[in-house]
């Protein structure tokens, strides 16, 4: 078992017409291997992120652990010769998302002018003044997706690749841009944590690949994939659905598909 431990930074800065913005990561992580005879594989990692995007829960912790385990190895499988490979492989783990709508500074509230919405007639004269263009939320925190997927990879003869992959993705704390109402006097939306969604599906791939000459070589593959998609929960500004996704008539609400087309009135 040889343990490795990394760490990693990273930081980004744009500038683009007189405006600028910034982000910086900072990651710890902590990664262990083990394989035992080409047969047995374990893997298990634990990360710490921290981003400049959040103010009062800047950093996460996510974790994961998998393994794989060579059936064709087996005894009982060894006389069976058409079988080149045989894996079954298993994984479970979560990642954490500092993605936002709006700027790198989703915490903070910012100010700006405009003769739309920030002028004001003094003495005749058309004065442009300053008001507030966005809300911070200082308590926004990492989107979680949490992964857990078992798979089978086949060889057979040595030309016949197939592989069927079944995965469940789930997604907690989703930052989504929320919309204000227009009484409160913002016009922009505010970035939250406001529910969960799953996701969930099989793929699968079966390939043909040979060689007729020591020049040529050809790969016939087909893949295939299914999968669903459901919103959990969902809470923002005590609504129980979000309109006007993607700029169409569409309803994002528990117990059904992300942003799904609305046509009713």
């Amino acid at each position: 078992m040889t343990p490795t431990i990394g760490r990693s930074a990273m930081l980004k800065a744009t500038l683009s017409s007189s405006k600028s913005s910034s982000n910086s990561m900072v990651s710890a992580f902590a990664n262990v291997n083990y394989t035992f005879n080409e047969k047995y594989i374990l893997a298990a990692t634990l990360r710490t992120d921290g981003s400049s995007r959040f103010i009062n829960n800047r950093f996460g912790t996510f974790g994961g652990i998998s393994g794989a385990w060579r059936i064709s190895m087996e005894p009982f499988l060894t006389p069976i010769t058409w079988i080149s490979d045989m894996k079954l492989r298993a994984s479970y783990g979560a990642t954490g998302n500092n993605e936002v709508v709006g700027g790198d500074y989703p915490g903070f509230s910012s100010y700006g002018t405009s003769p739309g919405y920030s002028s004001y007639p003094i003495d005749g004269t058309l004065i442009q003044g300053f008001a507030q263009v966005s809300t911070g939320n200082p308590d926004l925190k990492w989107e979680t997706n949490i992964l857990t997927n078992l798979a089978l990879d086949v060889t057979l003869g040595g030309k016949f690749y197939a592989t069927v992959e079944w995965y469940n993705r789930k997604t907690n704390d989703m930052i989504f841009a929320v919309n204000q109402p227009l009484e409160t006097g913002n016009i922009f939306p505010i970035n939250q944590n406001i529910g969960s969604m799953v996701n969930k599906g099989i793929d699968m791939q079966i390939s043909y690949r040979a060689k007729t000459s020591r020049n040529f070589s050809y790969n016939i593959g087909l893949t295939g994939t299914h999968y669903t998609n459901k919103v959990l929960s969902l809470d923002a500004n005590d609504n129980t659905f979000v309109d006007g996704l993607f700029s169409v008539p569409t309803r994002t609400q528990p117990g059904y598909r992300f942003a799904i087309l609305w046509l009713c009135c």
